[in-house]
């Protein structure tokens, strides 16, 4: 359960394979023989911190964009992830068909655009926002993303967030039951296409869809992603879903 037990584990011997934990993404670089013993390879994955459109106040789309404008992307891969990772912007990661590298950018870091965002949603003053909770299973790497969040809304926007550490076991109960607020999650492609991304994580009543999201227009485009048999139609509906997504519309 530990990546740090685990790499340990490995370095004496006692497993054939483990991940590279953050921490020691630099220590493995640098040493050739272990630098030798690493595969790095990209994958159709995205991560990234997730609201429940729920939980107030994050039922408000200016409230959303607030904070993930008030997010240094960058600084999450540089210090967090040790440089692993790409910067994200949208639903489908860079490699899959649909993949839009410049979807998104409107929502780039910008802590005096989040400060207005968060002021015209009526929390000009933060102290009369609900109290944020950031919920994670408790391994290592979630830690550091969670506590990394923490600051990033302490330091650009005056936030104070309550961190909530569960067991795993637990954790994904909660998640799949839609008891939370905000979490740090992910999603990698069982094939790689779209459709696998937009309806089946923000489809209304999608069965992976735990953020309860729900837009009429992106179902309606996700359904054509899904089943239109002429493939440019279908592909330029996974994008339009995509676009409704990142415009996050209230």
């Amino acid at each position: 359960a530990d990546a740090n037990q685990a790499y340990l584990a490995y370095v004496n011997g006692e497993l054939e394979a483990t991940a590279v934990p953050d921490a020691n993404v630099k220590l493995v670089q640098a040493d050739q023989t272990l630098s030798q013993q690493t595969i790095r390879y990209n994958e159709l994955v995205i991560f990234g911190y997730q609201f429940n459109v729920k939980a107030p106040p994050f039922d408000s789309a200016k409230v959303r964009q607030a904070l993930a404008m008030a997010v240094d992307r960058s600084a999450l891969i540089e210090k967090v992830a040790q440089g692993i990772g790409k910067v994200a912007y949208s639903p489908v990661p860079p490699g899959m068909p649909g993949h839009d590298p410049s979807m998104g950018k409107d929502f780039d870091f910008n802590p005096g655009k989040a400060k207005q965002l968060l002021a015209e949603a009526g929390y000009g003053d933060v102290s009369k926002l609900p109290k944020i909770t950031f919920t994670f299973a408790d391994t290592s790497p979630n830690r550091l993303r969670a506590e990394f969040f923490q600051g990033q809304m302490k330091q650009n926007l005056g936030i104070d967030v309550t961190l909530e550490s569960l067991d795993s076991k637990a954790y994904q109960q909660r998640f799949n039951a839609g008891q939370f607020m905000m979490v740090f999650g992910g999603w990698g492609a069982d094939y790689p296409d779209p459709d696998n991304f937009v309806p089946e994580l923000l489809k209304t009543g999608s069965g992976n869809n735990h953020l309860s999201y729900s837009n009429p227009q992106v179902d309606t485009q996700a359904k054509l992603c899904q089943r239109d048999t002429d493939e440019k139609k279908r592909l330029s509906a996974c994008a339009e879903a995509q676009k409704l997504v990142v415009a996050d519309e209230p």
